[in-house]
């Protein structure tokens, strides 16, 4: 399928450029790896008017230390992530759930910027805008009916995330960018404003430029599980995560 929605593309090379490019204009959408955003666009349900692409923003794809944590850049790929020195030493299931993550030509692709933010799916909203033509508008495209479960009065399309689980179970800040500057706000916090917007993907007041994994108390144990048809390549059934804490840390922590 072809894009036929004509649309400008920059690419900035500094965050700074980035971020006036994307809140001066209503119609802009930041681009990560594309590998959700493009196709959505080819089935013509995305219609961006700016596309701006973040792949020469070195910022954003760091990976150090900071104070108690390990800031991970949200344009670092999930096969850099599967690899990094930091994450290999600190947060080994982070490299383990970035390798269950679609194929090896997606994870060289998609970033964990994009993994978190994906779209939720549906096999009635992610096909062709012909295709569709033969449904009433859904709740992502506009209307107000679900056709997953038709008496919904909500959406209830998939959000697939394979990272999002081992992110929120180890209490990850996510680093944001507004008008303003640089704040955070929790993982539970980003996915909750993510997926509660009833399907419509519209656009946001912030974007993320990192996460801040918390370094985990010695003695913690954590383990990432996931369920799909087959053993690569699938959207999870489920994803799972399953942690443990010293008994001197459990108080007031999610074990």
């Amino acid at each position: 399928m072809k894009i036929l929605n004509p649309f400008e593309y920059s690419e900035p090379r500094s965050l700074e450029k980035a971020a006036v490019l994307f809140f001066e204009r209503d119609d802009s959408v930041l681009l990560a790896g594309g590998t959700d955003y493009i196709p959505l666009m080819k089935c013509g349900v995305k219609k961006p008017g700016l596309i701006i692409g973040m792949n020469h923003i070195a910022y954003l794809k760091k990976i150090e230390k900071r104070g108690q944590g390990l800031f991970i850049g949200a344009m670092n790929t999930l096969a850099a992530l599967s690899e990094d020195k930091h994450i290999l030493e600190y947060f080994p299931v982070v490299s383990k759930a970035s390798r269950f993550v679609a194929s090896p030509q997606i994870r060289n692709v998609g970033t964990i910027g994009g993994n978190i933010l994906q779209d939720r799916r549906c096999i009635y909203f992610n096909q062709s805008g012909v295709w569709r033509k033969s449904i009433a508008l859904c709740f992502k495209t506009g209307g107000e009916v679900c056709h997953q479960i038709s008496r919904s009065k909500t959406c209830r399309a998939i959000y697939h995330s394979d990272l999002a689980p081992i992110l929120t179970a180890m209490e990850t800040m996510v680093e944001c960018r507004n008008k303003k500057g640089f704040y955070q706000k929790t993982m539970k916090e980003v996915i909750h404003e993510h997926v509660k917007k009833n399907g419509r993907m519209g656009k946001g007041e912030y974007f993320i430029t990192g996460f801040i994994i918390p370094f985990l108390p010695k003695g913690t144990w954590i383990k990432f599980v996931k369920q799909s048809a087959r053993a690569s390549v699938d959207f999870p059934v489920f994803n799972a995560v399953l942690m443990g804490l010293p008994k001197s840390k459990m108080t007031g922590r999610n074990a």
